[in-house]
């Protein structure tokens, strides 16, 4: 049995650890404290007290390695009325080669047109799990930053890169990652 076999039916912490995602459980106690509260994610960047997060020690996770969304794209013609459908991957092997985490765009404004008005991340992991009796469909992701506030003028293409945590003289920087649910 892989790894991935056990850490199917497992507990987060062995599942962020072999990700390289070390503080997942933190980061679905998080999840769960701005969900318990009424909102969907955490609106102003401030991580949430750890004190006051609800416990998920021995929770058991279920993961999967993709997940379809399905979108309106009313500029693409191709679709049936503009309806789209893509596969996200998130597996750590892909057609025997190496790992597939695709990048995903995450609404941050409804009031922002175009990608001012959205979130960049990559998908490291898709995963669900019951708590208080309730199924939560997730992702952890880690998360990409704009480099400037308008596409490259020489490619029309905007600059992503990946978003890390200030490193000091003693310590390597860390990925900044959350989970965010998937509704």
């Amino acid at each position: 049995m892989s790894l991935l076999e056990r850490v199917h039916r497992g507990a987060a912490d062995l599942l962020g650890d072999s990700l390289e995602i070390p503080e997942l459980c933190t980061l679905i106690r998080r999840y769960l404290y701005f969900k318990l509260h009424g909102r969907s994610h955490n609106i102003d960047g401030t991580p949430a007290p750890l004190d006051d997060c609800p416990p998920f020690e021995g929770v058991p996770i279920n993961i999967f390695l993709s997940a379809v969304a399905t979108y309106y794209a009313p500029s693409d013609p191709s679709g049936s009325g503009g309806m789209r459908r893509e596969h996200i991957r998130a597996t750590p092997q892909w057609r025997s080669g190496p790992p597939r985490y695709d990048c995903v765009f995450l609404n941050k404004d409804d009031r922002v047109q175009g990608l001012l008005g959205l979130n960049i991340a990559r998908v490291r992991l898709f995963f669900s799990f019951k708590y208080e009796g309730e199924t939560h469909a997730c992702a952890a992701v880690h998360w990409y930053e704009r480099i400037y506030d308008e596409p490259d003028i020489d490619t029309g293409m905007w600059i992503v890169t990946p978003s890390y945590t200030s490193g000091t003289r003693h310590r390597r920087r860390v990925p900044c990652f959350s989970v965010v649910g998937l509704d």
